[in-house]
């Protein structure tokens, strides 16, 4: 019998204090690489560079999730204004391949204050 491990990823380049890599792995093949991104935006700006800068290996299936406290037209509420680093982040996106899984139009948090 096959067994399926998951094994943390911390000298991977995305690994930091706000980004965990874990591969899925069967027989020592990755069959999955999940990433998963906090990103607490600063003042002014963003820390995302370390993500743009990366690019996947296009051979390993990626899902890459988490609180990227972007906003852009492709999953945004409508009216709220995009992030300056929106248009580089789902540039990014498309780079890599990776297609945006959140309904369009649906909020993806709640808020306490009304």
């Amino acid at each position: 019998m096959q067994s399926i491990t998951i094994k943390t990823q911390p000298d991977h380049p995305l690994s930091n204090l706000n980004s965990l890599v874990f591969d899925v792995v069967e027989d020592e093949q990755i069959l999955l690489q999940i990433i998963n991104v906090y990103h607490k935006c600063p003042k002014s700006g963003h820390n995302l560079q370390y993500l743009f800068n990366h690019n996947l290996d296009k051979l390993v299936p990626t899902l890459i999730m988490g609180d990227f406290n972007t906003h852009a037209v492709h999953w945004s509420l409508s009216g709220r204004a995009s992030s300056a680093w929106a248009d580089d982040f789902t540039d990014w996106l498309d780079i890599n391949n990776l297609s945006i899984c959140n309904p369009p139009g649906e909020a993806m948090w709640k808020s306490l204050n009304k």
